[in-house]
């Protein structure tokens, strides 16, 4: 007996144990790394866990370090040659594989078609152990089978396991009593835990319009002056599915395709370009291209276009590890959700505030006043009650994500402090729109208001079920209050970009106004347009601050730099930016003939003599004007301007938080220094 065993004694020591076989993957950017591995152990039942040892100078370590899935496949008797194959370091391997990957749980969790059994695992912690590593699996889902006759395992090949003993391999018959074939190949038997989501089809890629409107029938409980609604044909809200859809077309358009969209490395479809996890400076002005375009097509009015809430399901997917800290399985609930929404390119809503009752009033003590959970399953589901208040584009959404603003994150009672996600169809779940915008009757169009009005709703949640794996963060109100910026990292950005076309289009109207009425030429006009273009240069200022200051976050993107001061002067600003414009109209955008006045022969005189224009006639010239009442004075244009205010948060709260924020120390210390001595005096 050696009381320091050499490395050769210790390896026959251990040689002596007999062990499995596995095989131990991992897919990162469609390129899978794997190794024979015989260190191998279940760890726990409940929660299931695994662990296998690895060299710690193996490529695999390097991958599994950076989080993610992995898979373990359990070889076969008969599978000898696909373990010396993997056991073979890459560059020496010669000939193609012995065997091939598929993903049955997760893209990144590869393990092999045909084996005694599989795991599929997400990392969850990986320790050094001297010249290996030790990697720790939450196990997601595990899958059984036999070798049938005939079969991969070879004719009449038994299913039993490769056995690795004293440097050589062995076999043993796994099931004695069970004549082969008995049990079916791929026997896929889910670990008993929280569910990954996952829809019942194939995911279907990139939306089109014929597919959205036929998606909106399914039962959501849409509600509109007392009466359920049927959203894609009525007629307060068809104008604004037809928009949607004529938007999600055009990422099928061929000469569009690689602007909008990308190809998705794992699964092998097209994703919206929004659904992309931005990881180089590269990706994020693919981004900013993108979102310019979409944002071009609504002329900046919709606040919650599918490209703006996309950014949100990556910002939840790029603060998943932090999630996963506030409750085994949270992130991996945030990743499985973004992946069901991206490769399905489903249109998101979400939904942050509370209902005005009484501000004043403690929701402790009142908790109608707020949502909340009223009971927690045993599965880890929840039940909840209550309601948000004005949720944009309820209707119009396949799901919505359901979190916390920053006035209501830091609740007095943890019930209160949840995030999740639900289908708008989700049973119990009540969608009141208010009064529909652009809707007019008389003849007036309403250019802008018809098309871009994206509803603003109250959602009830009466004892609504939240499955356990769509439940993100509970309790933790700091938490929350972190993840509020970090998931919104690119829709502030996407929002900028959304707000500079805004502006756009009102200097382009305010231009074309001036022209229509021989004003452009005047000192004080060109002053008020000089001040609308300094709006949008300074937004490029900001989008351009944003890219310089770039950051690589804890999960692994790269997040536009927060720019808060942006925020702010977008509201301060909004309003002026319309008065502008009702300036330079004045009450010619109020008084305007309708399409039938002018097609009216007893009317068309008198409009052709008194309502033409500066080399534009009474037609184009009312058709402008009504473009400016609709941006600037009419319902429609009077809500944007409220959503220019209220969607960026409580301004004065912003300020404050800026001023706390903002580091004056080396200033405040010179001058600190500078009053510490006598001032010189004048002329001494």
């Amino acid at each position: 007996m050696s009381a320091v065993p050499t490395a050769d004694a210790f390896r026959a020591a251990a040689g002596r144990f007999a062990s499995g076989v596995t095989v131990v993957a991992a897919r990162r950017g469609g390129a899978t790394t794997a190794k024979t591995v015989s260190a191998f152990s279940s760890l726990s039942l409940d929660p299931p866990l695994v662990g296998a040892a690895i060299g710690g100078r193996s490529p695999l370590v390097d991958t599994l370090r950076a989080g993610g899935g992995f898979g373990i496949s359990v070889l076969r008797h008969d599978q000898h040659a696909v373990s010396d194959w993997f056991a073979t370091a890459a560059d020496r391997r010669s000939g193609p594989a012995p065997a091939a990957f598929v993903a049955p749980v997760r893209e990144d969790a590869p393990v092999l078609d045909s084996c005694l059994s599989w795991f599929g695992c997400r990392v969850a912690e990986v320790v050094p152990a001297g010249d290996h590593v030790i990697v720790v699996g939450r196990v997601l889902a595990v899958g059984t089978g036999e070798a049938e006759a005939g079969g991969a395992g070879g004719a009449g090949g038994a299913g039993g396991p490769l056995i690795h003993h004293a440097g050589r391999y062995h076999a043993v018959s796994s099931h004695p009593d069970v004549p082969p074939g008995a049990l079916p190949m791929s026997t896929v038997r889910p670990v008993p835990v929280r569910p990954l989501l996952a829809p019942a089809d194939p995911p279907l890629g990139v939306l089109d319009g014929d597919r959205y409107r036929a998606s909106l029938d399914d039962g959501r409980n849409v509600w509109l002056d007392g009466e359920r609604v049927d959203v894609a044909r009525h007629p307060a809200f068809a104008p604004t599915v037809d928009e949607l859809a004529r938007q999600l077309d055009r990422q099928h358009d061929p000469a569009l395709r690689d602007l909008l969209t990308v190809p998705e490395p794992h699964s092998g479809l097209r994703t919206a370009r929004g659904y992309h996890p931005p990881r180089d400076l590269d990706d994020l002005r693919a981004l900013r291209a993108a979102a310019e375009h979409w944002l071009r097509e609504s002329w900046g009015q919709h606040g919650r276009s599918p490209v703006f809430m996309s950014t949100i399901a990556v910002g939840l997917l790029d603060f998943a590890g932090r999630l996963e800290h506030n409750g085994a399985g949270h992130g991996e609930n945030a990743r499985a959700w973004y992946h069901h929404v991206a490769r399905n390119d489903l249109v998101l809503t979400h939904a942050l505030g509370d209902p005005q009752i009484d501000r004043s009033a403690s929701v402790a003590e009142n908790p109608d006043h707020a949502l909340r959970i009223v009971e927690r399953r045993d599965d880890g589901g929840l039940v909840v009650r209550g309601a948000k208040q004005l949720t944009t584009l309820a209707p119009y959404a396949h799901e919505v994500l359901v979190y916390l603003s920053a006035s209501f994150a830091g609740r007095e009672a943890e019930e209160f402090v949840v995030w999740f996600a639900l289908p708008i169809a989700t049973p119990g779940l009540q969608i009141l729109a208010r009064e529909p915008l652009g809707t007019g009757g008389h003849g007036h169009a309403h250019p802008f208001g018809q098309r871009f009005d994206e509803q603003d709703a109250m959602l009830f949640f009466d004892d609504v079920e939240v499955p356990a794996d769509r439940v993100f963060l509970l309790r933790d109100g700091a938490l929350a209050l972190e993840g509020l910026g970090r998931i919104n990292a690119w829709s502030q950005y996407v929002g900028q970009i959304r707000y500079r076309e805004r502006l756009r289009t009102l200097l382009a109207i305010g231009t074309l106004v001036a022209d229509a009425i021989g004003v452009a030429g005047f000192r004080n006009i060109q002053e008020d347009l000089g001040r609308l273009a300094s709006y949008v240069e300074i937004l490029d200022h900001f989008l351009d601050a944003g890219e310089a200051t770039a950051r690589v976050t804890d999960g692994g993107l790269l997040a536009p730099g927060p720019t808060p001061a942006a925020a702010i002067w977008s509201a301060e600003v909004a309003s002026s930016a319309l008065r502008i414009v009702r300036g330079i109209g004045q009450s010619g955008i109020l008084m305007q003939p309708t399409e039938g006045d002018l097609a009216n022969p007893e009317l068309r005189p008198f409009l052709d003599r008194y309502m033409g224009g500066r080399e534009i006639g009474p037609a184009e010239k009312s058709r402008l004007f009504r473009l400016a009442w609709d941006l600037t004075a009419d319902s429609f244009g009077q809500r944007q301007d409220l959503y220019e205010v209220v969607h960026r948060g409580d301004v004065a709260r912003n300020r404050i938080n800026l001023f706390r924020r903002h580091d004056q120390r080396e200033l405040l210390d010179r001058l600190r220094s500078l009053i510490a001595e006598p001032l010189p005096e004048a002329g001494r």
